[in-house]
């Protein structure tokens, strides 16, 4: 399948998120940053592959899809974060993979910004 898909150009995606235990191939992160510096045009069809993953049931595509996506946004371009065709893609998708995560944990955070850490233990 990996090959086929590369054929079309989710190949790096498919790779980076592969279902298997394992951490993320790097040389596809690495690929994936490459091209969104080189041809920012194309940040949008990195989102919209990743979207169409199976993040919302698969926590080990999930998992591997947060990490992507992080590396991809700290080491990217500018347009990794705000891509000019659609802005709130990212976003959007970031959204998509906490609730997803949520649904699979069976947990859900009311409000990320407050510690789970007390004073005392600090």
């Amino acid at each position: 399948m990996l090959a086929d898909a590369l054929i079309f150009g989710r190949g790096w995606v498919i790779g980076a998120t592969e279902n298997v235990d394992t951490e993320p191939k790097q040389k596809y992160i690495l690929w994936l940053i490459t091209k969104a510096l080189e041809k920012p045009h194309k940040v949008i069809k990195f989102y919209e592959e990743l979207k169409s993953r199976d993040i919302k049931s698969n926590t080990v595509i999930a998992l591997k899809a947060c990490t992507v996506v992080q590396h991809y946004i700290y080491n990217g371009s500018r347009t990794s974060i705000r891509p000019q065709q659609a802005p709130d893609l990212p976003l959007a998708l970031l959204a998509s993979l906490r609730a997803a995560w949520d649904s699979i944990s069976g947990s859900h955070v009311a409000d990320p910004s407050v510690s789970s850490i007390s004073e005392k233990d600090a």
